[in-house]
């Protein structure tokens, strides 16, 4: 699923996200949100007479790209209300896989997010591709790891997408600098933390594997986890940096504040930090 915006001249995640469809043979839905009528309660019939002008429009604003729409046999819909809000009820209602969204790049977003991306990843219970204007690159991908149970989650969502768009993927986890550590002690990475993350990434495929058989032998390889000491959203980014990363693959805590983002807003940093892609995963 993709979110269109008709008030932006950029048809790029559409393109991307039919590019997506073609490559996986998914189905593609591009979904606009229209301001809710004053009275919403209605038969079927008066549903679609207030969704009619909202579809004229997405499919004028498609233009170049209806050629592709309508080759992609991509469906086209109107939601009504808060585009944050009805773009992830939609994707859950409709049982998307994965929702598309633009996101635009520029001074001031990691202060001031933008509105419609923020809200989307906070309320969306399905992955998010977030892709800066013109972005297409999805390889490698790079799954930034927090050492917890959960973070393996969030690396087999990651790992699933990248089997899908055919991206290797790599992985990051960043110590904490702690004040006094003699230098010695700090160069000894990984620590036992990072060392049973390593560990807990090298067995997940094993027992996968064992349980159902479904992957192949040369994804049993545990991917390659880079180890990073120092603030976790600067050693994130320069990691993405050094890999040259397309994607950057994150965990996403559902139902998160919103507004302006604290410096403990880890995930939130790093969306709204980046000029690449970002895969979000909700917690």
């Amino acid at each position: 699923m993709v979110g269109a915006n008709v008030a932006n001249a950029s048809r790029h995640p559409v393109a991307v996200a039919l590019g997506l469809a073609r490559r996986t043979g998914a189905r593609c839905t591009i979904v606009s949100v229209a301001p809710a009528p004053s009275a919403m309660a209605g038969s079927d019939r008066d549903m679609l007479a207030w969704a009619q002008p909202g579809l004229d429009r997405l499919r004028a604003w498609l233009g170049p790209l209806a050629e592709a729409v309508r080759a992609q046999e991509a469906e086209l819909a109107v939601a009504f209300g808060a585009v944050g809000v009805e773009l992830a009820r939609y994707a859950e209602r409709h049982h998307a896989d994965l929702i598309v969204l633009g996101r635009r790049v520029g001074p001031g977003d990691a202060e001031r997010p933008r509105f419609t991306t923020d809200q989307v990843v906070r309320r969306a219970r399905v992955p998010c591709l977030c892709l800066p204007d013109g972005w297409e690159r999805l390889d490698p991908l790079l799954v930034a790891l927090d050492g917890t149970e959960r973070g393996l989650s969030v690396f087999a969502n990651a790992r699933d997408f990248a089997r899908h768009v055919r991206s290797e993927v790599r992985c990051v986890t960043v110590e904490s600098v702690w004040s006094g550590e003699p230098d010695a002690l700090a160069a000894g990475l990984p620590s036992s933390r990072s060392s049973r993350l390593i560990h807990a990434l090298a067995q997940l495929p094993l027992i996968e594997l064992r349980a159902t058989g479904a992957l192949a032998a040369a994804e049993v390889a545990p991917p390659p986890v880079h180890v990073r000491r120092g603030d976790v959203v600067g050693e994130v980014l320069a990691e993405a940096a050094a890999q040259d990363a397309g994607v950057l693959a994150i965990g996403y805590r559902l139902n998160g504040p919103g507004g302006e983002i604290a410096p403990a807003s880890i995930a939130r940093r790093l969306v709204h930090g980046t000029e690449r892609a970002v895969l979000t995963i909700p917690l």
